[in-house]
């Protein structure tokens, strides 16, 4: 996510206070621990233009350097896009780092950031730890998310973009839309943070992965829209 939105929020509702779940928690209860170590960033399943040269993830930043293994682990991640995606981020000079931590200021917890400042993605190996691999790929997806929005394709000020997202937020239950929170008002930065989200979910179906059930449920007509988007 953008470093300046965070990821955590709380609401009153009367005289009681909620507080919402950060996305990362609601991440890897929705996917749970992974049955084993596998990969799931594969070459795109659909048809692409001609392959370029892979986009370079760098390792490290101010915080020091991550292992190789991590950094292979992220390359792969990011090259698994699809051709046209990886070229928008060239045309706007978007960097990746994989890094053990940030060198900007993020919330706690945040496993990735984008920085609009310097247009560069950095995702966190010491945030990474024990976690699956679909929420490695998910949280790369996400900050890429960001910066396509950001940078290129202002989707999610698409006014077709937000009908399918409003038809699926309309159907949440209470406690679901306090849960989630950060993701239900109606302003830029919760309409960006949701297609950040379904952008990343969609590249992980992409890309072999799967998407969580509970986010299947929860947003039909946002997933519909994005597999429209990018098949």
């Amino acid at each position: 996510m953008p470093e300046k939105h965070s990821e955590v929020s709380e609401i009153k509702d009367h005289n009681t206070e909620h507080t919402a779940v950060p996305r990362e928690i609601w991440m890897n209860e929705a996917w749970g621990p992974p049955p084993r170590s596998r990969d799931v960033a594969l070459e795109s399943k659909a048809d692409s233009p001609k392959k370029l040269q892979d986009i370079e993830v760098e390792n490290g930043n101010k915080t020091g350097k991550v292992s190789d293994e991590f950094n292979q682990r992220t390359a792969k991640i990011i090259n698994a896009l699809p051709e046209d995606v990886k070229q928008l981020l060239r045309s706007k000079n978007v960097k990746v780092v994989s890094a053990p931590g940030f060198d900007v200021p993020a919330p706690p917890g945040a496993l990735g950031v984008f920085d609009d400042r310097t247009n560069t993605v950095t995702i966190s190996e010491r945030a990474h730890e024990g976690k699956p691999e679909e929420v490695l790929s998910a949280t790369a997806y996400h900050e890429v998310g960001h910066a396509l929005d950001g940078l290129v394709l202002s989707e999610s000020s698409d006014a077709k973009f937000q009908k399918a997202l409003e038809a699926d937020r309309k159907a949440l239950s209470l406690a679901m839309k306090r849960s989630l929170v950060d993701y239900m008002s109606k302003n830029q930065d919760a309409y960006a943070e949701s297609f950040a989200e379904s952008f990343a979910y969609r590249q992980v179906e992409r890309t072999g992965g799967k998407i969580p059930d509970q986010f299947l449920k929860l947003f039909q007509h946002t997933i519909t829209y994005m597999r429209k988007k990018y098949p």
